[in-house]
């Protein structure tokens, strides 16, 4: 058979081939999305619709699926599902790659008589992985998991998780940098790709590792401006198991400080979200503000560990909650009888106040205090009397098949500028159809209470607070920053 014979014959044959492919455009694409349950997930309903599962979890009533975009909405309309939320991507915080070690006085609490060093305490860094052959850092790694190639082996690709790790934990070795907490233990968790985004999907069974492995804190570099059901219920699920989270509180931010910008997850009540500064205690231009702003560290050009046995600088809100993990691993380990919440409430009442007196959109409680927070004593959880009002209000809305969620998200604050927790509120909503709704809930320890209303009509809602109680408590209507917002759907 000559050559120009065979030529001839592949080419027919791949014409042939074309011929039996559908034409462009007639086959539906499958798209990842988040399906979540009233109950236990159901498979069988999934396949169903054609769908193929890619993650299940136990911490959540929820699957990762991927399924023909055309039957999102027929299985949104399932009695058994409660939501079907794509599944979106997240992105590290910052890639413009210590002096904030010695700016918050960790090296203080090195050098205490009872030398605490985060010594015992189990840390999840949810990233890019970590390079944990780096000298600075392999006394430390313990082990993790990868969930972007699924298999047991989290090594840093990008480099944005071994700078974070650096920070939490650089080893106190006479070379290189020193962490926070440099003899705490790092578990690398990837999430994130090469290219430095990856999936929620993923983040969650991130978290749910670090809870079924018994982590003391949880870190989050990583973030996304789209709300997520599964995501909140997922790190409300670690929280209420006792983990710590902390979480950056995003790059989003305007040069004046001005409005509520704070990415998922650092938005969501149980976590920490925390804000740049740089070494002049100001707050970055681009650091996100809001009332779900925490606490500030240091951001800006942080010297820390990168892969391949290197030093790099890097700058943004990623670069800063590091910072916050060591310093709450350096309390866990003076006091092992703190709870979570004990402890998040000693990083707040210690902080240095920044900005505006009290908790502000900018700064949060201020800047985390190592020195100060380590010994000592977690104000009382729940202090009897004061005046309280509304600090902030917030709505907004998700759409399910044919049904629209609205949310609204009311802060209680004393006058001293602290959250108030266990604060009874009463809401009200203006319905389009001319109707009213409305509830009552309790606000968690960072003084907010969310609610949540279900309907099938566009058009504007309202909501207002009708009222604030808690025993020996005075609410204080004419003090509120806010107290009624609308959303149009």
């Amino acid at each position: 058979m000559s050559k120009s014979y065979t030529l001839l014959l592949a080419a027919v044959l791949l014409l042939a081939i074309f011929a039996v492919l559908p034409a462009p455009g007639n086959a539906e694409a499958n798209v990842p999305v988040i399906v979540g349950f009233s109950d236990q997930p159901d498979e069988k309903l999934v396949r169903q619709y054609g769908g193929t599962i890619t993650r299940t979890y136990d911490l959540i009533d929820a699957v990762a699926v991927n399924i023909p975009e055309g039957s999102i909405g027929a299985l949104a309309r399932e009695k058994k599902i409660s939501y079907v939320e794509r599944d979106r991507k997240v992105e590290t915080m910052a890639e413009t790659l210590p002096w904030g070690v010695d700016r918050i006085d960790a090296e203080l609490v090195h050098a205490s008589p009872t030398l605490i060093t985060g010594a015992g305490i189990d840390i999840a860094v949810i990233d890019t992985g970590i390079d944990y052959n780096h000298p600075d850092l392999d006394g430390n790694y313990q082990g993790g998991i990868d969930f972007v190639n699924d298999d047991s082996d989290p090594m840093d690709d990008r480099g944005h998780g071994t700078h974070v790790a650096g920070t939490i934990g650089a080893e106190d070795n006479d070379f290189g940098v020193v962490g926070v907490a440099p003899d705490a233990n790092l578990y690398g968790v990837k999430v994130l790709s090469s290219t430095g985004s990856g999936y929620t999907s993923d983040v969650i069974a991130g978290v749910q590792w670090a809870r079924t492995n018994n982590m003391h804190i949880i870190t989050m570099s990583l973030g996304s401006d789209t709300y997520s059901q599964a995501f909140k219920d997922a790190v409300d699920a670690a929280y209420a198991d006792g983990i710590l989270i902390v979480a950056a509180a995003g790059n989003d931010g305007n040069r004046p400080g001005k409005g509520d910008n704070v990415d998922y997850p650092g938005a969501y009540d149980s976590v920490i979200a925390v804000a740049a500064t740089d070494s002049k205690d100001k707050r970055a231009p681009w650091s996100s503000t809001g009332p779900k702003v925490e606490l500030s560290a240091p951001g800006v050009s942080i010297l820390s560990t990168y892969p391949d046995n290197s030093y790099a600088t890097g700058s943004g809100t990623s670069m800063a909650a590091p910072h916050v993990t060591g310093v709450a691993a350096l309390i866990m380990e003076s006091d092992p009888s703190l709870s979570n919440v004990q402890v998040r409430s000693l990083l707040q009442s210690t902080a240095i106040d920044l900005g505006d007196t009290g908790r502000d959109t900018k700064y949060g409680y201020g800047l985390v205090d190592a020195d100060a927070a380590v010994g000592g004593t977690p104000p009382d959880p729940d202090p009897t009397g004061g005046t309280m009002f509304v600090q902030d209000m917030d709505m907004w809305s998700q759409t399910r098949g044919k049904n629209i969620n609205v949310y609204t998200s009311v802060t209680i604050f004393d006058t001293d500028g602290n959250a108030v927790s266990g604060a009874s509120v009463s809401l009200i909503m203006n319905l389009p159809s001319g109707g009213t709704a409305s509830g009552t809930g309790t606000t968690g320890t960072d003084g907010t209470v969310t609610f949540k209303y279900t309907s099938k009509i566009s058009g504007t809602y309202q909501s207002t607070v009708s009222g604030v109680s808690k025993t020996d408590w005075t609410y204080d209507a004419t003090k509120n920053v806010v107290s009624s917002v609308s959303l149009v759907v």
